[in-house]
């Protein structure tokens, strides 16, 4: 037997401490602003224990003009 309980959603951006420079969310309104993350080259990596952005809400990556690729994971933990 499964049971589930329903709750609303609320939005959430929440970095994880994997890379060697975390990302940063601010929150200001219905707008998340996302800054620092982990560079390569042309590449931004950023990398969340959540990412969910509801309806009527926005988030904005703050990067720097050199940056080609935004490149986003969810990280997932599992303990057995």
């Amino acid at each position: 037997m499964l049971l589930l309980k329903l709750t609303p959603s609320l939005a959430q951006i929440i970095p994880d401490s994997t890379l060697p420079n975390n990302s940063r969310v601010t929150q200001s309104g219905n707008s998340f602003m996302l800054d620092r993350g982990t560079t390569s080259g042309s590449n931004l990596f950023h990398s969340f224990q959540e990412f969910s952005v509801l309806r009527g809400k926005e988030a904005f990556f703050n990067n720097a003009t050199n940056i080609d690729n935004i490149i986003n994971r969810q990280y997932i933990f599992i303990s057995r």
